[in-house]
C-alpha cells in the first residue's frame, strides 16, 4: 500500500512540474510593448508580438498603427533571457531581453541602448463605464451611464440616470462573446437592451427590440 501510495505521489509531482514547464515556456508568448531608450533618433516604441509553431518562438515587430509588420528573423529563447533579430531601415540588429517579473523584460538594443517591454494585458471588454444613447422612445432620447465590473467571473453593474440623479441596479447581465444583454427596471417597467460589439469602444443595438440603442466606452 505504502508503495502504491509513493508512485501516486510521485506522479503528481511529475504532473506539476510538467505544467510549470509548459508555463515558463509560454512565458514570452503574447504581445509586448517596447521602448528603445535613446537612440540616434530618439526613443522608438514597438510593439512585438510573439506565438510559439511546432515549439519555436516567432513573432512580428509593428511601430505604428495599420503600418507593415517587420518580421523577426529569428528568435533565440534561453531560461528568463530573450534575444530577437530583425531588420530596421536596412540595418540588421538585435534586443536582448531578460525577465523582471511575471509582465515586465529589460535588456538592450544592440547592447548599446536601454530597452524594455512590459506585456500587453488583455482587457476585459465590457467592464467599465459606458454612456448608453437610446433613440426615439415615447420620452424622446434618453442618455444613461452604465458601470460594469466582473466579480467571480460574473458582470455586474448600475445604471445611472442623467445628471446621477439616480442609481439603478442592473438585475442581470447575460454575457455572449459578441454581444451582451443588461437587464434592469426604470420608471416602474423591467426593460433590457441587447448590444452587439460594433469596435473596442462602441457598441451598437436595442432597447427591448423597439429602439435603436448606443453605447460608447468612456
Amino acid at each position: 500500500m505504502k508503495k502504491v501510495s509513493l508512485i501516486f505521489v510521485t506522479l503528481i509531482f511529475t504532473v506539476v512540474r510538467a505544467v510549470y514547464a509548459q508555463e515558463d515556456a509560454d512565458f514570452f508568448v503574447g504581445n509586448w510593448d517596447v521602448v528603445f531608450i535613446g537612440t540616434p533618433q530618439g526613443d522608438a516604441q514597438m510593439v512585438a508580438e510573439i506565438s510559439r509553431d511546432n515549439g519555436d518562438l516567432q513573432g512580428v515587430l509593428v511601430f505604428e498603427e495599420n503600418a507593415e509588420p517587420i518580421p523577426i528573423t529569428e528568435i533565440i529563447e534561453d531560461g528568463d533571457q530573450l534575444t530577437l533579430y530583425f531588420s530596421a531601415q536596412g540595418y540588421d540588429v538585435n534586443v536582448v531581453l531578460k525577465k523582471v517579473d511575471d509582465n515586465n523584460l529589460k535588456g538592450s538594443l544592440m547592447n548599446m541602448f536601454d530597452a524594455t517591454a512590459s506585456r500587453v494585458l488583455e482587457q476585459d471588454y465590457y467592464t467599465g463605464m459606458w454612456e448608453l444613447m437610446f433613440m426615439g422612445t415615447p420620452n424622446g432620447d434618453a442618455k444613461l451611464m452604465a458601470d460594469l465590473s466582473r466579480k467571480e467571473g460574473v458582470l455586474v453593474g448600475s445604471i445611472t440616470t442623467e445628471g446621477g440623479a439616480e442609481v439603478i441596479p442592473i438585475t442581470e447581465v447575460v454575457e455572449e462573446e459578441e454581444s451582451i444583454t443588461l437587464y434592469f427596471t426604470i420608471q416602474g417597467y423591467d426593460v433590457n437592451v441587447l448590444y452587439n460589439k460594433v469596435d473596442a469602444n462602441n457598441m451598437k443595438g436595442s432597447l427591448m427590440s423597439m429602439f435603436d440603442a448606443t453605447a460608447v466606452r468612456l
